[in-house]
């Protein structure tokens, strides 16, 4: 397809200077994977969130190989590094709930961090500048939630 197939065939498009950009595919999955976020720790390392399997891979982009790193009691959404380089994972239950954070070590262990009682769709997380709070959207009800990370809130292990 040239250039000017391609701006044509995006009707919405300005008129504007085209130009595609090339893609590869690093990783892939089997289907029916349902591949959510990804965050990269400071080696460089690719770790993304498989909602379908209720696990957290990690991709090596030196050798191309990718390992399961994290198994969850729950679907995992979002991912975000802290400044210790443990990974941050929220999630749960699509419409169900509750939603959850978790804390993963370096080693792949799993710690159970708090609930979100009234999360129903708890997705994607960012670190806050501040370095103790995790942002998290809830996507259903169009909030994102403060979660403190320095004092977890005790609760059944989820």
């Amino acid at each position: 397809m040239t250039d000017i197939e391609l701006q044509e065939s995006y009707t919405d498009h300005d008129g504007g200077e085209f130009t595609p950009v090339n893609v590869r595919v690093v990783a892939t999955w089997p289907a029916p994977t349902f591949v959510e976020n990804l965050a990269i720790d400071s080696a460089g390392a690719i770790f993304v969130s498989l909602y379908s399997h209720n696990r957290v891979d990690r991709y090596d982009p030196a050798t191309g190989a990718t390992t399961p790193f994290a198994d969850l009691p729950a679907a995992p959404m979002g991912l975000a590094f802290d400044a210790t380089g443990s990974l941050w994972a929220t999630g749960g239950t699509f419409r169900k709930g509750p939603g959850y954070v978790w804390k993963i070590g370096r080693d792949g262990s799993v710690q159970h961090w708090t609930d979100l009682p009234d999360a129903v769709f708890i997705n994607g997380c960012t670190l806050h500048p501040d370095g103790r709070t995790l942002l998290a959207c809830e996507s259903l009800t169009g909030r994102v939630l403060a979660i403190d990370l320095l004092n977890p809130v005790a609760g059944p292990p989820g």
